[in-house]
């Protein structure tokens, strides 16, 4: 029997790394649901700058989760089973990427999601569509 769990996105690293206690033990086969957070792209969207945020503080990750009976070097089957998206953004940094050159201030902007589709502004949308796997 597989059980569920759903892992906030208030438990969270900075980084993968081993060292980290997990926030879950789980036994397989088990579903966990992992919600993610974009509180530095918040932060920065509000007016905070990347040095009082911290450039280590984005993209976190929410776990780690242990999965007993497994041992360093043992290799796990997961399956993605859906991704969510509610919230996109679009960062521009000065002297990053392929525009960086013509950027003089750090730009971001919040991308809103209605249904399948981010709306990028007035005259473009574009679909959301995870990528799963390789293509």
């Amino acid at each position: 029997m597989s059980r569920e769990y759903f892992i906030e996105k208030e438990h969270h690293a900075f980084a993968l790394d081993a060292s980290i206690p997990p926030v879950l033990s789980v036994q397989a086969p088990c579903t966990i649901t992992f919600e993610t957070g974009d509180v530095s792209y918040i932060r920065l969207y509000n007016g905070e700058t990347m040095e009082e945020i911290g450039s280590e503080t984005f993209n976190m990750v929410t776990g780690p989760v242990f999965v007993e009976g497994t041992e360093a070097g043992d290799v796990l089957r997961l399956e993605i089973l859906d991704i969510t998206v509610n919230t996109a953004w679009a960062i521009w940094f000065p002297g990053a990427g392929v525009l960086g050159d013509k950027i003089t201030d750090l730009q971001i902007k919040k991308i809103p999601i209605e249904g399948d589709w981010a709306l990028i502004n007035e005259n473009l949308k574009v679909p959301v569509e995870p990528m799963i796997g390789c293509r």
